[in-house]
């Protein structure tokens, strides 16, 4: 489903991706904005558009694709996998109201990765997710690698307050259908 969100900028619509020439769209950004270690190599992407729990959004602001959004849905959690602007569109409240409507209408826990404040922007963004409503739920994950064989990523865990004590279940849930074999990736 596509979802008109309002910004401090203007109108931006989430177009939900369903087909791997949409990705192309999207590929660039996803690249510019995560690093290898972050994020899938592009070849996963397209097989995980069917299925059922993954949302895949472009930003459209003006016409023009401005950003990436990718969601998991399992029904009790919602997981925040990634989520990036092109770099004149940050700091203006845009991925702030998109985020704001993505984590008030999911109706369930909100669940996401973030990067431990070693940097004024890391500090910011983890500033931005607690005005949202999260709250640091664990200081000591490890992400599993998207890569067979590749280095772990020492993230902070950051969940919809009160859900904290669940933080350990979500985890779980996020290894085994995230990284794990039912994603190609045959790590757990």
């Amino acid at each position: 489903m596509d979802c008109v969100v309002e910004t401090p900028v203007g109108i931006v619509n989430l177009h939900r991706m369903r087909a791997a020439e949409d990705l192309l769209e999207i590929a660039e950004l996803l690249v510019e904005s995560f690093p290898s270690e972050e994020r899938r190599p592009l070849w996963m992407y397209p097989p995980l558009l069917a299925r059922g729990d993954t949302r895949f959004y472009r930003v459209g602001h003006c016409g023009v694709t401005v950003g990436l959004l990718n969601l998991w849905d399992w029904g009790t959690l919602c997981y925040g996998e990634h989520m990036a602007l092109r770099p004149e569109l940050r700091g203006h409240g845009m991925g702030e109201a998109i985020l704001r409507e993505m984590v008030t209408s999911a109706e369930r826990p909100f669940v996401l990765e973030v990067e431990p404040p070693g940097s004024d922007i890391q500090r910011r963004r983890i500033g931005l997710y607690e005005r949202l409503g999260l709250r640091v739920a664990k200081r000591d994950y490890m992400q599993p690698s998207y890569r067979a064989g590749g280095q772990r990523v020492p993230l902070w865990i950051m969940c919809s307050a009160g859900y904290e004590p669940q933080v350990e279940a979500m985890v779980e849930r996020i290894r085994a259908e995230v990284y794990g074999e039912k994603n190609g990736n045959g790590e757990r």
